[in-house]
C-alpha cells in the first residue's frame, strides 16, 4: 500500500471537533446537532446495530482488508479496534482514518405480533443504533465474529434525524459499482442535515471526504 502515517491524533480531540460541530446542507440554519449529545466510544457487535446502506462496494472491502494489513504490521493500529484518528498521506491526498461512526435514531416502528402472543402495542418508539460511517469494517468485523470499536452519538438535536432509514442485515449486498437504490432515504433532500464527519477525522474543512472512512 502507498501511503505514509502523516499524523496520530488522540480520539478525544476529534469527538470534541465532532461535539462543536454543525450539521452541514441545512439550507442556511445553523444546527449545533450535537450540542446536548453524548458521545462515547464503546465496543459494539455489528449485529447490535442496523445499516444505512443497501450496499458495500468490493473494491471498499479490499481496500480496507488492505488499510487494516497495513496499519498492523507498521504501526500496530487495527482499524476494527481503533483508539486514535490516523491522518495518511496517500497519492490522492491527505486520509483520514477514524472509528465507525455509530448514531442512536429514535424510530417509530410496527410491531408485529406471533400467534402466540397475547397483546402487543401497534406502535412503539425504539432506540435504534444506526452504522453511519464505517459499513466496510463493520462488514468485515461480522465475517471475523469480532467486536467494533465506535465512536456512538445519542441524544442529538430530535428535531433533524440521520436523512436515511436502518435496514436489516440480510438486505446489504456487496457490488462491483454503485446500485441504483443506495439507501431508503427519510427526506426528499437525500443529503440535507448531513453531520460533518470531517470533524471527527479532524480533516480540514475543505478536505473531501474519502472511501477510507468507511
Amino acid at each position: 500500500m502507498e501511503a505514509t502515517v502523516e499524523r496520530i491524533i488522540p480520539l478525544r480531540e476529534g469527538i470534541a471537533a465532532l461535539q462543536q460541530s454543525v450539521l452541514e446542507n441545512t439550507g442556511g440554519l445553523v444546527v449545533p446537532y450535537y450540542q446536548r449529545a453524548v458521545i462515547r466510544v464503546a465496543d459494539l457487535r455489528p449485529d447490535e446495530c442496523n445499516p444505512v446502506s443497501l450496499y458495500l462496494l468490493q473494491k471498499n472491502l479490499d481496500k480496507q482488508r488492505e488499510l487494516r494489513a497495513f496499519l498492523w504490521d507498521r504501526y500496530a493500529i487495527d482499524t476494527l479496534q481503533m483508539s486514535v484518528i490516523v491522518h495518511l498521506r496517500t497519492p490522492e491526498g491527505l486520509v483520514g482514518v477514524c472509528p465507525p461512526y455509530v448514531e442512536v435514531s429514535h424510530e417509530t416502528v410496527q410491531l408485529i405480533p406471533s400467534d402466540a402472543e397475547l397483546e402487543t402495542p401497534a406502535y412503539q418508539s425504539m432506540r435504534v443504533p444506526l452504522i453511519v460511517d464505517g459499513l466496510h469494517r463493520a462488514w468485515l468485523a461480522r465475517e471475523e465474529g469480532v467486536p467494533l470499536r465506535c465512536v456512538i452519538a445519542e441524544g442529538g438535536d430530535p428535531a433533524y434525524p440521520y436523512g436515511a432509514y436502518p435496514v436489516g442485515w440480510h438486505e446489504v449486498k456487496v457490488y462491483d459499482a454503485v446500485p441504483p437504490v443506495k439507501k431508503r432515504y427519510r427526506r426528499a433532500d437525500k443529503y440535507s442535515f448531513m453531520r460533518d464527519l470531517d470533524a471527527l477525522r479532524m480533516l480540514p474543512k475543505a478536505q473531501e471526504a474519502k472511501e477510507y472512512g468507511r
